[in-house]
């Protein structure tokens, strides 16, 4: 069961529809309201989803906060397809180029983004938000570990 996690002004919600349903109150409190303590809860957070068919507020996405709004860690992949690496006229990397970005950089889906300079690079990325941590995971079981997936906008 796919469910949309949602912050609005610091409060978890699932996305039901055009709704939002506060998960603290639609679970009777047994779930946390910080979105980013309902993540350690995936499993229950996705029970709660399979059974509401409505939320209790419209959805308003101009009210929206990042759905992870304190990470740990942020990471990207540079260079991680062949057109943007010709684009850049560098080689394909042998690994992964990984970097780190601040945590303070995510906004809302329809956050204005203030731009530092007036040449920038943007790109859509694929996120994966990761719910439970591991280590040397098999690759076999990885996406037990994903809690899902939002779009972002790498800015730089």
């Amino acid at each position: 069961m796919a469910i949309r996690l949602a912050n609005l002004e610091g409060r978890a919600q699932l996305v039901v529809g055009e709704t939002l349903a506060d998960v603290e109150r639609a679970s009777g409190g047994k779930l946390p309201s910080d979105p980013m303590e309902v993540l350690r809860s995936w499993d229950r957070l996705r029970d709660l989803g399979a059974k509401l068919s409505a939320g209790d507020a419209p959805l308003d996405e101009a009210r929206l906060g990042p759905p992870v709004p304190r990470p740990a860690k942020v990471f990207g992949v540079g260079l991680n397809y062949r057109a943007h690496a010709q684009e850049a006229g560098l080689q394909i990397p042998k690994s992964p180029l990984i970097f780190t970005k601040f945590p303070s950089c995510l906004v809302g889906p329809r956050a204005d983004v203030v731009l530092s300079s007036e040449t920038v690079d943007y790109e859509a990325e694929l996120v994966v938000v990761l719910g439970r941590g591991g280590r040397r995971i098999p690759e076999a079981r990885a996406l037990d570990h994903v809690a899902g997936y939002t779009v972002g906008q790498d800015i730089s």
